[in-house]
């Protein structure tokens, strides 16, 4: 599945944007990994420090990162700031981790099941953070899930069976994160 920005894809190898691509043929991988983030099911938990020490660790590579305290801002948690791993619950640590991958301003953003463990509320702050992104900054967002009622707000959902692309949707009508239900 994927929220991504112009083109069409014929499969899931096309909907990756092309400079990416290249940059990562060419193997210039310090560059790819500047313009590119993966969100998985890591937390902030696995790290040291207060929230924004967390995301203030990556945006020191990037050459236009995001602030710390407006990424954590997009995922709703500028309360959260200064606390520690310790003193969050796993759907504020998980936010962190995707404000982390945020804040660096990435051409493209791979989000693997970034909703999988969280209460419906919090996917969809979750899922609002990553359409801004999407829109906002033009971020290229592949989000891989299970949940087929995210597919309701994609640009374009790559079906995939058994290692395979099966199906290509580009869509026109699609939901916002807040009309969704899992």
């Amino acid at each position: 599945m994927l929220l991504s920005g112009e083109g069409d894809a014929e499969s899931l190898g096309q909907a990756v944007d092309a400079q990416l691509a290249h940059q990562i043929r060419a193997v210039n991988l310090d560059r790819a990994r500047a313009d590119a983030q993966i969100v998985g099911d890591r937390l902030v938990g696995e790290t040291l420090g207060k929230a924004v020490e967390n995301v203030a660790l990556v945006t020191e590579i990037p050459t236009n990162p995001m602030a710390p305290e407006d990424a954590l801002g997009l995922v709703k948690l500028e309360a959260r700031l200064d606390h520690f791993p310790a003193q969050m619950s796993g759907g504020e640590q998980q936010r962190v981790a995707i404000a982390r991958a945020i804040a660096k301003r990435p051409s493209v953003l791979l989000c693997d099941e970034p909703t999988g463990a969280l209460d419906i509320s919090t996917g969809i702050v979750v899922l609002e953070a990553l359409q801004r992104v999407n829109t906002e900054l033009g971020t290229t967002t592949v989000v891989i899930t299970h949940n087929a009622a995210i597919a309701s707000m994609a640009d374009r959902v790559v079906r995939l069976a058994d290692g395979r692309v099966t199906a290509v949707e580009n869509r026109t009508e699609k939901l916002s994160p807040q009309e969704l239900t899992w």
